[in-house]
């Protein structure tokens, strides 16, 4: 018997791929997108972010944007990704032309 033969339980997954299916974890998809400015950079690719709100919070380069070298610095717009686990961290997605 494989794991797909088996019938589901209601309520839980039975293989879950980081996508959200009967109230399972959190994956990368729920993150809530926010668009900010970047304050200030500092080394290893991290930024402090200004967000419009006004709150202020860390975030990383994201995969994509390290795989492709794509270029930020101070004064940029971006698109930050957080986590509703840790609100004061985040990933930049996304970088707005000027």
């Amino acid at each position: 018997m494989t794991p797909y033969d088996r019938p589901r339980v209601p309520g839980r997954c039975v293989i879950n791929y980081g996508k959200r299916e009967n109230g399972g974890i959190l994956a990368k998809d729920d993150l809530a997108n926010l668009e900010g400015t970047v304050t200030e950079a500092r080394g290893g690719g991290n930024f402090v972010v200004k967000l419009e709100n006004g709150h202020i919070l860390t975030a990383k380069l994201g995969g994509a944007m390290r795989r492709f070298r794509i270029r930020v610095i101070s004064g940029d717009r971006v698109t930050i990704g957080v986590s509703p686990y840790d609100p004061t961290h985040g990933l930049i997605l996304y970088r707005h032309k000027n």
